[in-house]
């Protein structure tokens, strides 16, 4: 989830240029956050990489990685062979088809590879951009308006309650004012002649 928020904000930065406003991003920099992909990779090969998300992976699909997943894919050096063998080890144990299973896996080692190898240049942005860093801190040159640490990781920095409060900082009063003007409880829309009769206000 956190690698499919990090692709979103790269691809997201491609077309804020053109965009005006405030714009809160919530994780740090693309730098900071290419950063951190990097520092879990540094020391592990292609193929060691290919092998733990496949493992990862499969924990996740099936509650448990098959005790002999991790040295049967130690025999395989094309990403194919191992992607076939994890849905090979996966059939039966889900409710999904493999051509899916397939899919998901590839589509999950591709986004690594884009945020780890995406070249980033800064572009001259019209929006305030609002950076809402988790732990841990790293410098980062990309052109923010204000920046913020939050005292958690990323993994909890959804939950933080102080997110709301920073951001509360920086919307217009006019916004702050129509939300609290605004009736945010539920409503129906109901026939009013059906629903007196539902209710026994109102003879048949």
């Amino acid at each position: 989830m956190v690698c499919l928020l990090q692709l979103s904000l790269l691809l997201f930065l491609r077309v804020m240029v053109r965009l005006t406003g405030t714009v809160f991003c919530l994780g740090g920099s693309p730098e900071e956050i290419q950063g951190d992909i990097k520092s879990k990779l540094d020391g592990k090969d292609e193929s060691n990489i290919q092998n733990e998300l496949i493992q990862h992976f499969s924990s996740l699909a099936s509650d448990s990685c098959p005790v002999d997943l991790s040295e049967e894919l130690l025999k395989q050096q094309i990403f194919e062979d191992k992607v076939r063998l994890c849905i090979q080890k996966l059939q039966g144990q889900i409710p999904f088809n493999s051509q899916y299973l397939t899919d998901l896996l590839k589509s999950a080692y591709a986004r690594i590879g884009f945020v780890r190898d995406y070249k980033f240049n800064h572009p001259h942005l019209k929006a305030n951009v609002i950076l809402i860093r988790a732990l841990p801190d790293m410098a980062s040159n990309f052109p923010v308006s204000a920046s913020y640490k939050l005292l958690v990781s990323m993994n909890y920095a959804p939950d933080d309650i102080e997110c709301p409060a920073i951001i509360n900082r920086h919307l217009k009063p006019h916004v702050i004012e129509h939300f609290y003007d605004t009736n945010l409880c539920e409503s129906y829309l109901m026939n009013n002649e059906d629903a007196f009769m539902k209710f026994g206000l109102l003879d048949p």
